[in-house]
């Protein structure tokens, strides 16, 4: 039996890698507020993504990051984050991508996160598997949590809460995990734990458009999320474990 939405994920390839070409060009940067910035690029890729989605599917409804962050209830939505790791693009470092995540009554039925500077297409559709350039991905099998990489999300910019539980987080696993890493990518972290490069990925935000296209790439590549996070478009979380294997999850949780 043939992907439901296989014409929508044709589509949406397609045009990823054709707006990722306006990463190339020179850009302006702005400061939304401390620590936090977009670019010009932002916008363009943003809205050349837009101007294509609705093109083809006129009665479809976006909500991204820069310009339409209200979150919408839809029969069929459209999550984006045109440049994941702004501030790494601003400054040259090679992890950040585009990604974006389809949404159907408010399941996630396809995602697609394009690392930019790895020429690397990851791809999830619902109970059909991930992949990347087109061959199929799958989280590493570790149980050890001494021999677990856990990368961490970026610290907040504004609420000193999650970061104080962030800190306290770090100092319960410094001592217990191979490596910790913070990679300021939601999108990269998430492709390294659904191809198995990384183990465990713990991330404070609520932003759909930071976690949504990677939570569906974990799923599917055979790590363990939130289910209700990929069923349910609207629910939120301050804290969530991103996780290879069901072991490692739980121990991560237990120190939480």
């Amino acid at each position: 039996m043939s992907y439901q939405y296989e014409s929508e994920c044709t589509f949406i390839k397609e045009k990823v890698l054709e707006a990722s070409k306006l990463l190339a060009a020179d850009f302006v940067v702005r400061e939304k507020m401390p620590r936090d910035v977009v670019t010009s690029n932002d916008y363009a890729v943003e809205k050349y993504l837009e101007e294509a989605i609705l093109a083809r599917f006129p009665e479809d409804v976006i909500v991204s990051e820069e310009s339409n962050q209200t979150l919408k209830k839809a029969h069929r939505l459209w999550v984006m984050d045109p440049i994941d790791g702004t501030t790494n693009y601003t400054r040259g470092i090679a992890m950040y991508g585009i990604q974006l995540a389809f949404v159907v009554d408010g399941a996630v039925e396809l995602s697609v996160i394009y690392y930019v500077v790895l020429k690397e297409l990851y791809v999830a559709k619902r109970n059909y598997g991930s992949f990347c350039n087109d061959r199929p991905i799958h989280v590493g099998s570790n149980q050890s949590l001494s021999q677990a990489i856990v990368s961490l999300g970026d610290f907040s910019t504004s609420n000193e809460f999650r970061n104080g539980r962030m800190l306290n987080l770090i100092r319960g696993l410094m001592n217990r995990v191979y490596k910790l890493k913070i990679h300021g990518s939601a999108c990269v972290d998430m492709v390294f734990v659904a191809a198995g490069k990384t183990d465990i990925h713990v991330m404070s935000a609520h932003h759909p458009w930071d976690y949504l296209p990677g939570l569906l790439l974990v799923h599917e590549a055979g790590g363990f999320v939130e289910q209700d996070l990929i069923d349910n478009f609207g629910l939120e979380r301050t804290l969530m474990v991103v996780g290879s294997t069901q072991e490692l999850s739980e121990k991560i949780q237990l120190l939480l």
